[in-house]
């Protein structure tokens, strides 16, 4: 029937199919847009909020970088809505349960739309990445790669999106081939291999560059520890690029005329988390100062001085001795070094800073057994002290632990790691990549929590982690709650021990943690100070 209708009649046909309930991978085409997406509006928002000085936390400092990671975020919202409307009719779903092929024409033209919108967004938001990283290092050994770097990616994205256009005439016959004609000296599938190469290349250096220039800094060991942590996720979505690599081949639908909607979900999976997690991993970084506005440090805190020390402390750019306190148990000495309140903020939010030489030192040695009468004579108020409490036992020992069984059944026993949201759905040969995918995130949880937690018990860097983790808690309570939807076994008295388990202990974690955040449960020694 459909060869002897025309283009427009087929057209018209598929514009009127009603949208399809996503199935197989559906959902998590649907899924890792949006929470990926909103992740990636939010932190970018915090980010300008931050840096075009609204906060209050910081002058403004907003750069040309900052413009183009909005930009990108804007061309990502819309990519988002068309992944999730590709899911819709079809993309991430098998044959079996898509009922026409006239659903691919309307997959195919909302995956068209997404991918020129995503693509052009990740390479604005690696570009903002390079001038980050110019910003922070002008030297030309840094400089000139990174210019390359970037002058590759957008010469390779101008061809790829100029290679689009006119491959078919009109756009349309792209997706809809009885509207027109496409050329056939150069496939889509050529191209997609060779951009994805030169992306692939081109991710790796936006992801290893920050480190060595970090490296060079003038941070302390656990400012760098960090801020590595963070650009750490720019080699996470390298992985996502390697993990798309393969199935670029069924792009060939003439070699591959089959599941053609699915391998195009598992392409529009891993393309959001790369571009999101540039985003994410590129506007982290200016959040650190708002964080330490609102929750303070233990490690750095803006000592107030009252009474006759200040005076004497913000009239003297140099160190001071105080070589004699008599107190009432024995006698101080104290060293104290401090630079001027406007001088200190400046330089914590002006990234180049390190650049420059401007090192902000306060150093206070004491020697004595009677530090608070120390305390009073200076009227010092002393910042408070948080600690995890007892929570910290369910995050250092717990929290492991679960992590390394999820590990366990994610590399291993890839059957139970099914049956923790399915009855009867043993996994394909496709679907394990992603279970591989979910293993080594957990393998970066697991790092984090056995090594940073226990390097430091800076509270905020124990929130920030708590924070950064809970958003794969809500991920594996949705993708439990799926499951279970289509397993048909949402009624309690339907629920098997598995069900059980996981609702129950991913229940606690996520409870835990943002009470945790929200600072319940934690040690507070401000009244000790006071108190002394």
């Amino acid at each position: 029937m459909a060869s002897s209708m025309t283009g427009e009649q087929i057209q018209a046909l598929a514009d009127a199919l009603e949208p399809l309930t996503p199935k197989d991978l559906g959902p998590a085409v649907q899924g890792f847009a949006i929470a990926f997406g909103i992740t990636s509006v939010v932190v970018v928002c915090l980010r300008v909020y931050v840096r075009a000085g609204l906060s209050g936390v910081s002058p403004r400092l907003l750069g040309f970088e900052d413009y183009l990671a909005v930009v990108a975020t804007i061309l990502l919202i819309p990519a988002v809505v068309f992944a999730f409307l590709a899911a819709r009719y079809g993309v991430g779903s098998r044959d079996a349960n898509i009922p026409n092929q006239m659903y691919l024409i309307r997959a195919t033209e909302y995956q068209t739309y997404w991918e020129l919108l995503y693509f052009t967004s990740s390479t604005i938001i690696k570009c903002a990445i390079g001038f980050t990283c110019i910003r922070l290092d002008r030297r030309k050994r840094v400089v000139f790669p990174i210019c390359v770097n970037m002058s590759i990616m957008v010469i390779v994205t101008v061809l790829a999106l100029a290679f689009v256009f006119a491959n078919c005439k009109p756009f349309n016959a792209t997706w809809n081939p009885a509207l027109g004609t496409c050329q056939k000296v150069i496939s889509l599938q050529t191209v997609s291999y060779i951009v994805s190469a030169i992306q692939m290349a081109t991710d790796w250096a936006c992801a290893i560059i920050p480190f060595f220039i970090v490296a060079g800094l003038q941070m302390s060991r656990r400012r760098k520890i960090s801020v590595i942590a963070i650009l750490g996720l720019g080699v996470s979505a390298s992985i996502a690029t390697c993990i798309r690599m393969p199935y670029l081949k069924y792009y060939d639908v003439v070699k591959y005329p089959n599941e053609i909607a699915y391998h195009l979900g598992v392409v529009s999976i891993t393309s959001n988390v790369e571009c999101c997690l540039g985003i994410i991993a590129c506007s982290l970084p200016p959040l650190r100062k708002l964080f330490n506005f609102y929750y303070g440090s233990s490690h750095e805190g803006n000592y107030q001085y009252t009474g006759e020390s200040e005076n004497v402390l913000q009239n003297s750019g140099q160190g001071i001795r105080l070589d004699s306190i008599n107190g009432r148990k024995g006698t101080f000495h104290a060293s104290a070094q401090r630079v001027p309140l406007r001088a200190r903020d400046h330089e914590t939010d002006d990234d180049n800073s390190s650049s420059k030489g401007i090192i902000r030192k306060t150093e206070v040695r004491v020697s004595s057994s009677s530090l608070p009468s120390l305390v009073q004579r200076l009227h010092i108020k002393i910042p408070a002290i948080a600690k995890p409490g007892q929570s910290s036992l369910w995050f250092l020992w717990v929290d492991p632990i679960l992590t390394l069984v999820g590990m366990y059944v994610n590399f291993i026993d890839h059957d139970l790691a099914m049956q923790a949201f399915f009855i009867n759905h043993p996994p394909t040969d496709h679907f394990r990549c992603f279970i591989y995918q979910i293993g080594g995130m957990g393998t970066s949880y697991l790092i984090i929590l056995v090594v940073l937690l226990r390097y430091t018990h800076d509270i905020n860097i124990w929130k920030i982690v708590q924070l950064a983790i809970l958003p794969a808690d809500f991920t594996m309570l949705t993708a439990i709650y799926i499951g279970m939807r289509i397993s048909g076994n949402l009624a309690l008295a339907d629920w098997r021990s598995e069900d059980w388990f996981s609702i129950v202990v991913t229940g606690i974690c996520t409870v835990l943690r943002i009470a945790f955040v929200l600072g319940v449960g934690v040690k507070d020694t401000r009244g000790r100070a006071k108190r002394a």
